[in-house]
């Protein structure tokens, strides 16, 4: 079963990463972590599922899993921030 401990640490690299991105510049009254913390949990979601998925297959080591819910999981939490700068800059710019 993968450590409680390496869930925190994703969560925490997720959401620091989002706020590092798109809300460190911003005024403090306008500053929201709502979408940031959405973003945060499916990319851990996805490395949950395949966190669980590798390591139930016989053969598979836990460095074998770790490995492959880290790149699916970092993968869509790209995806996920890539769609949110999207949709920011969209915003600016029809303001």
């Amino acid at each position: 079963m993968i450590p409680f401990i390496i869930d925190i640490i994703w969560l925490f690299f997720a959401v620091s990463l989002g706020w590092f991105i798109f809300e460190r510049k911003k005024p403090k009254e306008k500053k929201s972590i709502k979408s940031i913390l959405i973003i945060a949990f499916i990319s851990w979601l996805v490395f949950k599922t395949l966190y669980r998925a590798v390591i139930t297959t016989k053969g598979a080591t836990q460095v074998d899993a770790l490995l492959v819910g880290t790149l699916f999981g970092g993968i869509i939490l790209l995806i996920c921030v890539g769609i949110k700068w999207l949709f920011t800059k969209k915003k600016r710019g029809q303001t």
